[in-house]
């Protein structure tokens, strides 16, 4: 079986929409997550996005910190594509039971993209043409017992499926009317139907925007950490050699802010709520559960509590005057 990489390099399947070297550094990043060999510089090229050594074994979730036009869409639909074509566990499988290969979007227009890059492969590639049983309003159903679904995040939709494979595409920008953490929810929902299959993997792909949501907290927690969550970032132009500096630089002159998240994919620092969350972290202290009352405040509070029972006193004792 052709890994994702190899995959991307043959003309016989994706080799024609990945050509060149401007695709090496995904061509890293993949190999990263599979656990594949790399050379010295591929290496060194990884632990320049990810702050740390490449991993020996693979990943069970990466997380992809990227800018705008960094080519995480065309990367999100191979990854999808090659999980579900080179899928050889049927006999894994109960009677009747098939895996799923998703991708989620934050809207419908944005899901729409990834299902035509996907649809395209099934639909130009012979091999993979020959797979396809139905083709259905947002996915494709395979003969191997995969079925394809793109669409926009709902954590419902996906509890009881056994998940194959899940790419979550510009995550930090999720919304839903019907939960305030809808990100969090999905990612709940979807790790118990992972856990029959070891080949199983969960990918965030993502520009950032604020400093919350799971895409900032995997960051936070795991980014520059060995492990099997595997967290990169890296600046749109990193990604994508090609893109034309000047675009990016007119950018950063007109709004700084939304350009270091756009292009040069750093969290926001300013769209938070009341307190930002690093201002926050830095007042607690993660070792202590609790604290004991301060002594400067004890007489303050017996002489208030005095008070207010003498209060009470006079307002209940009878008295003839009030008679």
């Amino acid at each position: 079986m052709l890994n994702i990489v190899e995959a991307m390099d043959d003309p016989a399947l994706f080799g024609r929409w990945f050509p060149g070297a401007s695709w090496d550094p995904w061509r890293v990043v993949l190999k990263a997550a599979h656990g594949l060999p790399m050379t010295e510089a591929e290496a060194d090229f990884f632990r320049s996005v990810a702050d740390r050594d490449p991993p020996s074994r693979r990943a069970r979730e990466l997380w992809a910190v990227c800018g705008r036009r960094a080519g995480k869409d065309s990367i999100a639909s191979a990854i999808v594509t090659w999980s579900a074509a080179m899928f050889d566990g049927a006999d894994r499988l109960r009677p009747g039971e098939r895996a799923l290969c998703l991708c989620l979007a934050c809207d419908k227009d944005q899901a729409r993209i990834v299902l035509s890059y996907v649809r395209a492969y099934f639909a130009e590639l012979e091999p993979l043409r020959a797979m396809v049983t139905r083709e259905t309003k947002d996915g494709l159903e395979l003969s191997n017992g995969v079925d394809i679904y793109v669409g926009v995040n709902d954590f419902r939709a996906v509890r009881g499926r056994t998940i194959l494979c899940a790419v979550l595409d510009e995550i930090a920008y999720w919304r839903d009317e019907n939960s305030a953490s809808p990100d969090l929810e999905l990612y709940r929902a979807l790790k118990p139907g992972m856990a029959t299959l070891p080949e199983a993997m969960l990918i965030g792909i993502s520009s950032p925007y604020r400093r919350a949501g799971l895409l900032h907290a995997k960051h936070r927690q795991a980014y520059g950490r060995d492990g099997d969550t595997l967290v990169i970032r890296a600046p749109s132009a990193v990604m994508n050699p090609t893109l034309d500096q000047a675009e990016i630089d007119q950018a950063m002159a007109e709004d700084p802010a939304a350009a270091r998240a756009e292009w040069l994919a750093e969290f926001r620092d300013d769209i938070s709520g009341f307190l930002g969350l690093d201002l926050i972290e830095a007042a607690v202290d993660p070792t202590i559960v609790t604290r004991p009352p301060r002594g400067c405040y004890a007489p303050w509070i017996m002489k208030s509590a005095a008070r207010l029972s003498m209060r009470h006193a006079k307002a209940t004792t009878w008295s003839p005057a009030r008679v």
